[in-house]
């Protein structure tokens, strides 16, 4: 959570003004999700399985993020 929470610091505002774009589910997707950032994207490269509890769009690529967006 450290680094999430720095970079909220920094940038001056709350978990709910972000877009958290994230590449792995376990390391960096859950734990947005836990500090509450409502706003995710993860790019699934197919390494971890997928789970809709996080509540997040799930993209193929980072291409993809401009039509999330």
């Amino acid at each position: 959570f450290k680094a999430f929470e720095y970079m909220l610091d920094r940038l001056g505002c709350g978990p709910e003004d972000i877009l958290h774009c994230s590449s792995s589910f376990r390391y960096d997707l859950m734990s947005a999700h836990d500090l509450g950032i409502k706003n995710k994207v993860w790019v699934n490269r197919g390494h971890e399985p997928a789970n809709p509890y996080y509540g997040y769009v799930e993209i193929a690529n980072i291409s993809g993020l401009p039509g999330v967006v």
